[in-house]
């Protein structure tokens, strides 16, 4: 009997050691993976804000093109003058250099795009790897609880002389 008594003890601190483990152990990882969530959130935010300067970039392209617009328009009537050929040379280099300058703006905004784009998706796998991991460490959090909730049951009960036997010794065994 004394040694039954013994061996609820030795049982009872195990009980108690792994429940302060884990309450010590899963609030910090936790805390963990809400700080590291957090960033990534902070991350999207910034490429939501890349995002609006896309917008913006594409406006000043509309601007350049209605502008490249205007300058043929130009072009148009000065063909109809009677100074052709003098005008024509400055309009088409003009027209040449807003055009260039469009190219190389537009060349610009297409790579910042593709950049976005990439960080977009790297940030989109990175969040959809901490929700798979937060998932994880949800059920085995469940799984601790049920063992910790049957270890708690087998304590509150008188478990027959066999079960005690084989707990004594998977505790000497441990």
């Amino acid at each position: 009997m004394a040694y039954l008594r013994k061996e609820n003890m030795r049982i009872s601190r195990t009980n108690t050691e792994m429940e302060q483990r884990m309450n010590d152990e899963v609030p910090q990882q936790l805390a963990d993976e809400v700080a590291r969530l957090r960033e990534e959130n902070q991350e999207l935010a910034k490429l939501r804000q890349d995002g609006s300067q896309m917008t913006r970039l594409r406006e000043e392209n509309k601007a350049l093109e209605r502008e490249r617009q205007e300058l043929r328009n130009k072009v148009s009537r000065l063909d109809e003058s009677r100074d052709h050929d003098t005008l024509m040379g400055t309009v088409n280099a003009q027209l040449d250099a807003k055009a260039e300058e469009f190219r190389r703006q537009q060349e610009a905004t297409q790579e910042q795009l593709a950049v976005l784009r990439k960080q977009s998706d790297k940030f989109e796998e990175q969040r959809r790897g901490a929700a798979a991991q937060e998932e994880a460490m949800r059920r085995r959090n469940e799984g601790l609880s049920s063992e910790i909730e049957e270890l708690r049951r087998a304590l509150g009960t008188r478990p027959p002389p066999e079960k005690l036997e084989e707990l004594s010794e998977q505790l000497q065994d441990a």
